[in-house]
């Protein structure tokens, strides 16, 4: 009889054991899906943030990502278009050295 009353609490213990462990994760993640999902320290919403950085998507005058990136490109092509000027004439220099 002592013995099925000690199998049973140490059961008991055990399932209140798992169900806290349980809980205890469920709970910290339902909290970081609020963090996510819900209003950041600055008051801004998921949606909110989502905004702002589909801002970013489009031009916008200048300070967008769209505009960098079109920078970027432009300043690329010309420093490629005056690296094969260099080529071209590196050539011809040393085909002249040659002859």
């Amino acid at each position: 009889m002592l013995d099925e009353a000690i199998i049973a609490i140490a059961a008991l213990l055990i399932a209140v054991a798992v169900i806290y462990r349980f809980s205890r994760t469920a709970y910290k993640g339902i909290q970081r899906i609020e963090i996510v999902l819900g209003v950041d320290k600055d008051g801004r919403t998921i949606a909110d943030r989502l905004d702002s950085v589909e801002q970013q998507l489009f031009p916008n005058g200048g300070s967008s990502l769209s505009d960098k990136i079109v920078r970027i490109e432009f300043v690329q092509r010309e420093m490629k278009t005056e690296l094969d000027q260099i080529k071209t004439i590196s050539n011809t220099w040393l085909r002249q050295e040659g002859t």
